[in-house]
């Protein structure tokens, strides 16, 4: 084998190993972003509870439903992140995730009554149960030993950073726009990482 031909191999695999790395990064991002927007979205309801239970005329235990449901919702979808792990690809796994909260914030944004923004707040918390696994199984099998801490930190930023600035977010854009405009960014949101999940993320 000529020298140049061994070179043009090496040179085509550093190549590939980058291109795979990069699409390692590009999918550990969209699905970073969706958890935190889906953690996000939990405590940014607190902050807008009182203008959505004026709205619907809801009592204070009837609109904490929008709250706790989430969480137990939340808890009980974790586990069956595995099984959808198992089930389907990656690809497959995170376009599930992103179409249940698009269509939960959908819901919210439009909701007319309890029933549709309750069962639009379930759908996000399906979304977000499915992705927080998956973020971390990511982290911990994809990224290099030695990147491995780097990229659980970062995950901290969905896990933790997000949900303690929520209530902050959502009460600035409920006061100033109102509680539908924080699904409405939810919304563009998901949009957005659709989009960036089709180009990103190869079929495998």
């Amino acid at each position: 084998m000529r020298w140049w031909e061994t070179e043009g191999r090496r040179h085509a695999g550093m190549k590939r190993v980058k291109s795979e790395r990069m699409g390692v990064y590009a999918l550990f991002a969209i699905v970073v972003l969706a958890s935190a927007s889906g953690n996000l979205s939990q405590t940014a309801v607190n902050a807008m509870l009182g203008d959505i239970m004026l709205q619907f005329g809801l009592t204070v235990d009837l609109g904490q439903w929008l709250t706790t449901s989430y969480m137990l919702v939340l808890g009980i979808t974790v586990p069956v992140a595995t099984f959808l792990s198992r089930r389907f690809s990656v690809r497959q796994h995170v376009f599930i995730a992103l179409a249940f909260f698009l269509v939960g914030a959908l819901a919210d944004c439009l909701a007319s009554n309890f029933a549709v923004l309750l069962a639009g707040r379930i759908c996000q918390a399906v979304s977000t149960g499915l992705l927080l696994p998956l973020m971390q199984t990511i982290a911990m099998t994809r990224f290099p030993r030695g990147r491995q801490a780097t990229a659980m930190g970062v995950a901290g930023i969905a896990m933790g950073f997000a949900p303690n600035i929520g209530p902050t977010i959502g009460g600035a854009m409920s006061f100033s726009l109102g509680w539908r405009s924080f699904f409405v960014l939810l919304v563009v949101i998901m949009l957005a990482l659709a989009a960036a999940a089709a180009v990103a993320i190869k079929t495998s």
